[in-house]
């Protein structure tokens, strides 16, 4: 009888573990897109090239124009007129950031730095144009 008891709490034991698996198991989530979409293949509006000055062709159209931006790296920072549409086809990348050249390596008190010709630093409260001890190259 004993021999018994344990069999079925056994099985008891085994059917209760399998019926919490099969409704515990859940089917996989649909995969979660990581970046941007496709881009539409096509653009009704005005061709702008990465050598093209963008803000000038802004400027030089009327509110509420499309801008169809060409593959390529455009490095561009636009003010838009009020509608205005920019569309990126496939390849095109709109990189705000200014490209930097003619970097020149220097040396500061026996620190080597690269350093570049630029625009004049703009000063803020966070930014006193005063380099802490230790930091000459601020």
């Amino acid at each position: 009888m004993r021999n018994k008891s344990a069999l079925a709490a056994l099985f008891m034991g085994i059917l209760i573990g399998v019926l919490f698996c099969r409704w515990g198991r859940k089917t996989p989530p649909a995969p979660v897109p990581t970046g941007p979409g496709p881009g539409p293949t096509a653009c009704t509006g005005l061709a702008v090239n990465p050598s093209d000055n963008l803000q000038a062709l802004v400027n030089a159209n009327p509110p509420g124009t499309t801008f169809c931006l060409q593959p390529g790296i455009h490095h561009d920072q636009v003010i838009p007129k009020s509608g205005d549409v920019f569309t990126g086809l496939p390849g095109a990348i709109e990189n705000g950031g200014k490209l930097l050249t003619n970097w020149q390596r220097v040396t500061i008190k026996g620190i080597p730095y690269w350093t570049t010709p630029g625009p004049a630093l703009l000063y803020t409260t966070q930014n006193s144009g005063i380099c802490r001890p230790g930091y000459p190259g601020c």
